[in-house]
């Protein structure tokens, strides 16, 4: 089968939501690359990180480098499912979620973070094959996730662009490199 290539999306039709994070990609990429490309970028930068200075936080009462990298996993987790559903044809609005409620009931302080970039890894993996598997005329369905009208592709790029999104914030307020 061959992979489908899903092109950037027109950035005047998305909401300044998608934008935020779409706007982070490098124009042009299509989606799997886009995907490759955020994946590398963050766990490079994360893979190396001790258990010891996972536990930092750049300000009192903003999240530790753990919590930012299981926040992002959770994410991913829900995009996944959302874009599963819209391309399988699910038409009701898909609930939100509240990255703070499950950052704070994520006990993400209390766990290994090896085991935190490994559930990264394993979910990256994961969502990188549901996407190689849609079939084309899958991508583009519409559906709903938090009263916006979304389709699988744009969950895709959005994913990718909240990668980076953090990728950024670990390096400029984490201090990361």
């Amino acid at each position: 089968m061959e992979i489908i290539k899903i092109e950037y999306p027109d950035i005047s039709k998305l909401t300044e939501y998608q934008k935020e994070y779409i706007c982070l990609i490098p124009s042009g990429m299509h989606l799997l690359e886009a995907l490759e490309f955020s994946y590398r970028g963050l766990f490079k930068t994360i893979k190396n990180i001790s258990e010891e200075s996972s536990i930092f936080t750049y300000q009192p009462y903003k999240w530790s480098i753990k919590t930012v990298i299981l926040h992002i996993s959770d994410t991913e987790k829900v995009f996944q499912y959302r874009a599963l559903s819209i391309s399988r044809g699910v038409r009701e609005n898909l609930i939100s979620f509240d990255e703070n409620e499950f950052a704070a009931n994520s006990n993400a302080d209390l766990l290994s973070f090896k085991k935190i970039v490994e559930d990264f890894s394993l979910t990256a993996m994961s969502l990188q094959c549901q996407f190689e598997n849609l079939r084309e005329d899958s991508f583009n369905k519409l559906g709903k996730a938090n009263n916006q009208i979304l389709s699988a592709a744009i969950i895709g790029f959005m994913t990718a662009g909240h990668r980076l999104h953090h990728l950024n914030t670990l390096k400029e307020r984490y201090l990361i490199e």
